[in-house]
C-alpha cells in the first residue's frame, strides 16, 4: 500500500498507513478488474473491519493483513494487495 499523501510511517519499525490517506488514494493496475466496465482507480471505501484499534493523531492505522476484506474500490470490488 502506499500513502495518498506520500506519508512514510512508522511504529517500532513496522510501517503502517492511516485511514484518511488511504482513502480515495490512486490504485494503478487494479487487480481485480470487473467483468465489464473499467477498472478500478481509487479507493473508495473502507470499512471498519480493516482498522487497528489504536489511532495515530485521531486517524485509524489499516491492518495491511485485513485490506483484502475490508477495503473497497470505486468498482466495488475489494482491493487485494
Amino acid at each position: 500500500m502506499k500513502s495518498n499523501l506520500g506519508k512514510s510511517i512508522q511504529d517500532k519499525n513496522i510501517p503502517f498507513i492511516l485511514e484518511t490517506d488511504l482513502l480515495y488514494s490512486s490504485i494503478i493496475g487494479c487487480p481485480n478488474p470487473p467483468t465489464s466496465g473499467e477498472p478500478c482507480t481509487q479507493v473508495a471505501s473502507i470499512l471498519p473491519s480493516a482498522r487497528g484499534f489504536k489511532k495515530h493523531n485521531e486517524d485509524y492505522a489499516i491492518m495491511q493483513d485485513l485490506v483484502s476484506s475490508g477495503v473497497f474500490s470505486d468498482r466495488e470490488v475489494p482491493y487485494g494487495v
